[in-house]
C-alpha cells in the first residue's frame, strides 16, 4: 500500500529566537531547514519518494505492507529525529496517512494530524540532567557545558549545538545562489558579527546601527490549499517560490558585491537568520536596510504568479543600534510584519498588498511592552484619530523607491527644524491643512510635484511630516 508522511518542525521560535547570540540564532533555524537533509544522510528516508521541502516541514510518499507497517515507518523517522545530534534538541512531529488520489485531501489531513500531535507536546526539548543550573544563553534549558564565550558561560547542549552548527554552516545560505548556475558568483567573505557588520565612523548617525527585516508571504498556505491539488502543481509551486527567492539573492550579491557600501574592508555586511519557505530575516547595515527591501519587493514582482493568482508579501523592517538584544529585535520586526503589514494586506488588493512597516528604536528604553505606545504616540490626536491613521504607518512596497528619490530631494529642501516645529504646530491642535501652509515659505515649493507625490505615498499630510522625520536618517 502507498502512504503520506509529513514531518514538521514546531514551536519553532523556542528554538530560534531565544536568545542574542547570532550563531545560536543562526544555527537553530539551519538546522530546522536542514532536517531533511540530516535525516537522509542518517539513511531513515531510504525509499521514500520527496513530494515537497519547504521552511520546516516536509512531505514523502512510500510504499508498506499495512498501516502497522507504516505507522512503523513513522516510528523510525520520529525515533530518528530525536537521536540525531543536532535535531534531538528541537520538537518534531511526523504522521501518516494512506495515499488517496486527491493530493490536497491528503495534505490536509496530515497538516491536521501534525496539529494535534504539536498540541500534545512539549514546546522545548529538554534533556534529562541532574545540572541545576540554567543555560547562560537561553536562560531556560538546563546548563551542561561551559564554553569560552567572553566572559565565558555554561551553556546547555542544545545552544551549544546550535552555536557550533551556526559557525560551521555560516555561509551555507549564501552558497545556495550558486547551485546550479554555469556563472557562479565569486562569494566574499561575510562579516562575522553585528559590530563589524554596521561600523562605518562616515555613516555619521548610521554608524552602529543595523535594519532587522522580516519578509513573509500573505496566505501562501491558503493559496497551496486552494491551487496545489496535485504533486505536479505543488512541486510548480515550491520551484516558484524557492527559486524566486533565491534568484533575489542572487542578483542582489551579483549587483552589490563591489560597492563599498556593502563592504568593511573585504567583508560583505549582510546576516541571513532565517531563510526557508516562504519566510526570510536578514540583517544589514541601517543604511542599506531600505534598499535591501527595495529590492526583494522588486524582484519579486518579475516572478510571484501562481495559477493565475499572485503572490504578495509582507515585511517588517526595524532600524535599532547594533547591540540591541536581536532575539527582542527579531520578536519584535516579526510582530510589525505579522500584527500591522499583514493586517493592511488583507485589505488591500492584487500588488497593493505588497505591504511593510517599519519601526525606528532609539535606545533599548522602547523595546518591550512599551512599542505599541511609542507606535500610537506618532499619531497625535484622539484615539479614533490614531487607530484611524495606524494603518497609514504601513507603506507600499512598489513606492519604495521613489519615496527614496522623492524623500531625499525634499529632504534638502526642508530644514529639519522646520520639521519639527510643522509636528509640534500639528500636536497642539491645529488643522493639518493650516500647518501645510507654512510650507509655502519654504524652499520645498520649488519641488511642488515631488512633494504632492510624496505626499500621496505617504499617506498625505500629516502622516508625511511623520515619515519625513522617522526615516530622515534611513533612507539614503
Amino acid at each position: 500500500m502507498k502512504y503520506r508522511l509529513r514531518m514538521e518542525g514546531v514551536n519553532i521560535l523556542r528554538f530560534v529566537a531565544d536568545c542574542k547570540n547570532l550563531s545560536v540564532i543562526r544555527g537553530g533555524g539551519l538546522i530546522i531547514l536542514d532536517a531533511p537533509d540530516l535525516l537522509s544522510k542518517a539513511g531513515v528516508l531510504s525509499g521514500m519518494t520527496e513530494v515537497t521541502k519547504g521552511a520546516s516541514m516536509a512531505i514523502y510518499d512510500f510504499e508498506a505492507r499495512d498501516d502497522e507497517a507504516a505507522n512503523g515507518v513513522r516510528d523510525r523517522v520520529f525515533d530518528q529525529l530525536n537521536k540525531s545530534g543536532e535535531l534531538r534538541h528541537a520538537t518534531f512531529v511526523v504522521d501518516v496517512v494512506p495515499k488517496t488520489g486527491d493530493f490536497g485531501l491528503d495534505r490536509e489531513k496530515l497538516i491536521a494530524l501534525n496539529r494535534f500531535r504539536q498540541m500534545r507536546s512539549p514546546s522545548v526539548a529538554y534533556r534529562q540532567t541532574e545540572s541545576a543550573e540554567s543555560c547562560g544563553l537561553d536562560g531556560v534549558r538546563p546548563a551542561e557545558e561551559e564554553v569560552d564565550l567572553k566572559p565565558p558561560k555554561s551553556l546547555s547542549k542544545a545552544t551549544v549545538v546550535r552555536r557550533r552548527y551556526g559557525i560551521q554552516q555560516r555561509q551555507a545560505i549564501f552558497k545556495r545562489v550558486n547551485e546550479d548556475q554555469q556563472t557562479p558568483i565569486q562569494l566574499p567573505r561575510f562579516t562575522d558579527d553585528l559590530e563589524s557588520l554596521s561600523s562605518d565612523s562616515s555613516k555619521g548617525n548610521l554608524h552602529k546601527k543595523v535594519a532587522v527585516i522580516h519578509i513573509d508571504g500573505n496566505g501562501f498556505g491558503s493559496i497551496q490549499a486552494a491551487k496545489c491539488r496535485d504533486e505536479a502543481k505543488q512541486s510548480q509551486f515550491d520551484k516558484l517560490v524557492q527559486g524566486g527567492r533565491l534568484g533575489w539573492l542572487r542578483e542582489h550579491l551579483r549587483t552589490t558585491i563591489e560597492e563599498k557600501d556593502w563592504l568593511n574592508g573585504k567583508e560583505y555586511r549582510m546576516e541571513i537568520l532565517v531563510w526557508g519557505g516562504d519566510e526570510v530575516v536578514a540583517v544589514v547595515p541601517a543604511w542599506q536596510g531600505w534598499a535591501l527591501l527595495s529590492s526583494y519587493f522588486r524582484h519579486s514582482a518579475s516572478w510571484a504568479v501562481f495559477q493565475g493568482e499572485k503572490l504578495t508579501h509582507a515585511a517588517g523592517m526595524v532600524f535599532c543600534h547594533h547591540n540591541a538584544p536581536i532575539h527582542t529585535v527579531t520578536a519584535l520586526t516579526r510582530n510589525l510584519m505579522e500584527r500591522e503589514a499583514k493586517a493592511v494586506s488583507k485589505t488591500a488588493l492584487n500588488e497593493n498588498r505588497n505591504v511593510f512597516v517599519y519601526q525606528v528604536l532609539e535606545s533599548f528604553d522602547t523595546l518591550g511592552s512599551e512599542i505599541e505606545q511609542q507606535r500610537m504616540r506618532l499619531c497625535p490626536g484622539t484615539e479614533a484619530e490614531k487607530a484611524a491613521r495606524r494603518p497609514l504607518l504601513c507603506l507600499k512596497g512598489a513606492d519604495m523607491d521613489q519615496i527614496r528619490d522623492d524623500l531625499n530631494t525634499v529632504r534638502d529642501s526642508v530644514p529639519r527644524h522646520k520639521l519639527h516645529e510643522l509636528l509640534a504646530i500639528w500636536g497642539t491642535g491645529v488643522m493639518a491643512a493650516e500647518v501645510e501652509k507654512t510650507l509655502e515659505k519654504d524652499p520645498v515649493k520649488r519641488h511642488r510635484t515631488k512633494w504632492q507625490g510624496l505626499k500621496q505615498k505617504l499617506g498625505g499630510a500629516p502622516m508625511c511630516w511623520l515619515h519625513l522625520q522617522e526615516l530622515w536618517d534611513f533612507v539614503g
